[in-house]
């Protein structure tokens, strides 16, 4: 059954635009899961080397299973012996795992 000409129009407008407006943000959100995926790789490459030495790498690269995006993904060491991993998000916002609190914060 076919729908009537205005109901058509009305459809493939409405599918239209949630492309246009969801797209963007369907994408973004697989940019923060790819990057986080990846960091697991660091933080378990991370928590290895802390158990064979006893405290975490003073910088990247260590074991990582994974072949590190250039420029996406940072890692550092903190004075009191934790560590985080960060991403830049926007322009001067980033998300950060911190190993202290283990979670991830924006």
């Amino acid at each position: 059954m076919r729908l009537p000409k205005p109901d058509r129009e009305f459809t493939i407008s409405v599918i239209l635009l949630l492309v246009m407006f969801g797209g963007p943000y369907v994408l973004w959100n697989w940019r923060d899961w790819r990057l986080q995926r990846q960091a697991r790789s660091i933080q378990t490459a991370a928590e290895w080397y802390r158990a064979k030495y006893g405290f975490y790498p003073e910088k990247l690269p260590i074991p990582a299973p994974v072949d590190l995006p250039e420029g996406e993904l940072f890692y550092q060491r903190n004075p009191d012996g934790s560590y985080k991993i960060w991403y830049g998000t926007t322009l001067g916002e980033s998300t950060t795992y911190n190993s202290a609190a283990g979670r991830w914060d924006e």
